[in-house]
């Protein structure tokens, strides 16, 4: 604060008259000393002095007071949520840079955006630091705002815990805060759970933490290795296992046989080739098997004398010693040399 009158500045201290002086005044005929005029002139000077020296610090307080910088505005909004109102007395001017106001919330803050509006001076956004809405405000809550000229917004101060994590997100036991305050977590830890080998039931591992773990494979899980038909952790297999039956019995009127199951092709049996030029029918020489369940591809003879004879339905191995089978009448057909007793395996 400055003054535009000059001080009436009097430096001589003089003489202060006596009390009784300043009681009766000057009487007619009284000569006053010049000391009693310089101490009159000199006190003048000092109290005019004082008060503006007083004035200007009046005036500096009063402008300290008014800095909503170095002093926050405080006050209870009203308005509807999330329009907040408040009013201060003495009135801020205007928006400033970095002015400060403390607000003690009427209502909790709904769904969006919220602002204030002071003293009807124009509704501003109340944001986070980071740029977001200021949201979840709650009744009776006191929150610190500081206004930022540049993004024409009032910035929270001294932000607490913030986020969308629940307790079922963190490790049990493990503290963290959000805008409900401070959470403890009830996320269980199963640590590390190793190798885990597959089994022919599924295995459940319950909800939580696992550290590290790993599920163990085989390079042998292909298709070539599942039967046709199976399906293996979603591996479809197209192995063709082949079957085989026994045939006992044979005689020169009857057969029968019994279906064994199957045989791998790869286990060594042998094909056995040769030239057939034989020619005829021979169903007249066979035996019928009712029950037999496929098309046999290989024959493995035994007769009573303990010889072996491998033998194709194709291409026989021996022509006077061969057997072939018919599949539209499901007959083994002998072919010189199979009227003895022998028992034959017949293979897919």
């Amino acid at each position: 604060m400055s003054f535009k009158e000059k001080l009436p500045e009097w430096l001589a201290p003089g003489t202060e008259p006596p009390e009784s002086k300043k009681v009766n005044g000057w009487l007619p005929g009284d000569k006053p000393p010049s000391d009693y005029f310089n101490w009159l002139f000199h006190h003048a000077y000092l109290a005019l002095k004082e008060l503006q020296e007083k004035a200007a610090a009046k005036f500096n307080f009063d402008s300290h007071v008014n800095d909503n910088k170095k002093h926050p505005l405080y006050g209870t909004t009203a308005g509807t949520a999330n329009a907040y109102v408040i009013s201060f007395d003495p009135p801020p001017s205007g928006y400033t840079d970095g002015m400060e106001i403390v607000l003690k919330l009427h209502s909790d803050s709904k769904v969006g955006a919220s602002t204030i509006n002071i003293n009807n001076l124009g509704a501003k956004s109340l944001k986070k630091a980071n740029g977001y809405d200021a949201t979840n405000l709650k009744l009776n809550g006191i929150y610190t705002f500081r206004y930022n000229a540049t993004t024409g917004n009032f910035i929270l101060q001294g932000e607490g815990g913030t986020g969308n994590a629940i307790p079922s997100d963190v490790l049990v036991g493990k503290t963290f805060s959000n805008d409900a305050g401070e959470q403890t977590g009830t996320m269980q830890n199963h640590g590390a759970k190793g190798v885990i080998m597959p089994t022919t039931a599924r295995q459940n591992f319950g909800g939580g933490y696992y550290q590290a773990f790993s599920v163990e494979g085989d390079p042998d899980l292909v298709a070539g290795n599942i039967k046709n038909g199976s399906n293996i952790f979603g591996v479809a297999g197209s192995y063709e296992a082949k079957r085989y039956a026994i045939v006992t019995g044979i005689s020169s009127e009857k057969a029968s046989a019994s279906n064994g199951g199957t045989y791998d092709p790869q286990m060594g049996f042998y094909r056995f080739w040769g030239n057939h030029d034989q020619t005829g029918d021979y169903s007249n020489n066979g035996w019928v098997i009712p029950n037999l369940g496929f098309e046999p591809r290989y024959a493995l003879v035994t007769q009573k004398n303990g010889y072996n004879f491998g033998y194709s339905n194709k291409l026989p191995f021996n022509r006077h010693e061969n057997i072939m089978y018919s599949s539209l009448t499901r007959t083994i057909i002998g072919i010189e040399g199979l009227n003895l007793i022998a028992d034959i395996i017949l293979f897919e």
